[in-house]
């Protein structure tokens, strides 16, 4: 890989990093990073000769406008070096897709660049080649934490996995994007998993791991797997669907209804008194007269003198 990182505003320096396949000799140390800068602005600063900061100083309007034009002839330089160079496709990482990560101990600013994820501005340096990459994994990717991890699977399962840590939540969807832009395969989930233990039982047996579904059946429980487009907070933060009814959902509707008829059956069986039904005043007084002429033969008093006979009772301790 051949990486420029212009000099753009905050920057201090122009630097053309190469990232080689194999290690070579560099001195007495063998490394695979290689890297040539130049300096556009001083890199430390003496606090004793610095003088009250004013917007309309000549002097250091003079400055800036000098550090701006060393700036532009720096990268126009670096730039004509590149395009001089045959068999290398130099990437550009540019501050736009710029965020604060931990890819080894440190916090440093990384950059996305068309193929791969660099650090090049310290030391040590960090570049990750998406061609090497499987699948990328989001953890901590819930809506309550403000940080998340990142961590790229390469294609060679021998390899531990790359995490990088202490990610901004708010650079979830730019990722989300850049990798659905390149048909990258990307899963988010809850929680951080032990990277060295998946992979020790993955390495087991690679047929059944195939045969079982690969990483979806790993990494789905926990949210869908992306391959490619946006997915909104949306997702992700799980990402719902359209909405589809449940036909279980209907069964136990119709179940309720057929209960419910059933009811209606039973209570149909019941013995129904229509003997009321259509009948008029006077047939109900005369039904009346028999019943307290059955009443009057049986030998029991009917209603109306139960009633006469409460009301002539006298109170308790009333007087006449």
């Amino acid at each position: 890989n051949c990486i420029l990182q212009p000099c753009e505003k905050g920057g201090l320096a122009v630097i053309l990093h190469f990232h080689l396949h194999a290690p070579m000799l560099v001195g007495a140390k063998m490394t695979s990073d290689i890297q040539v800068f130049q300096e556009c602005a001083t890199m430390t600063e003496d606090l004793t000769l610095k003088r009250t900061a004013n917007a309309y100083d000549p002097d250091e309007v003079l400055e800036e406008e000098n550090e701006r034009r060393i700036k532009e002839r720096n990268n126009q330089t670096f730039q004509e070096f590149c395009r001089h160079l045959k068999g290398l496709d130099v990437e550009l990482s540019r501050t736009v897709m710029s965020f604060m990560g931990v890819p080894h101990r440190t916090q440093v600013r990384m950059a996305l660049t068309s193929k791969s994820l660099v650090a090049i501005a310290d030391w040590p340096p960090f570049v990750a080649n998406f061609s090497e990459v499987d699948i990328v994994v989001f953890e901590r990717a819930a809506m309550t934490n403000r940080e998340i991890d990142m961590v790229l699977v390469l294609k060679d399962y021998n390899e531990q996995p790359i995490r990088i840590t202490t990610i901004s939540r708010s650079m979830l969807n730019d990722f989300k994007r850049y990798l659905g832009d390149r048909q990258m395969p990307w899963y988010q989930i809850t929680m951080s998993m032990h990277w060295p233990s998946v992979m020790k039982e993955i390495n087991k047996d690679k047929r059944q791991f195939a045969e079982i579904g690969g990483w979806n059946a790993w990494l789905t429980t926990e949210g869908p797997a992306g391959g490619g487009g946006d997915d909104s907070e949306e997702e992700s933060d799980g990402g719902d669907g359209d909405f589809k009814p449940d036909s279980s959902d209907d069964d136990d509707d119709d179940d309720d209804f057929e209960d419910g008829s059933d009811f209606e059956e039973e209570s149909s069986d019941e013995p129904e008194d229509t003997e009321d039904e259509g009948e008029t005043w006077e047939e109900h007084e005369r039904r009346a007269e028999r019943a307290d002429r059955r009443r009057r033969a049986e030998g029991s008093p009917s209603p109306a003198a139960k009633r006469s006979r409460h009301t002539s009772r006298p109170k308790r301790g009333s007087r006449r």
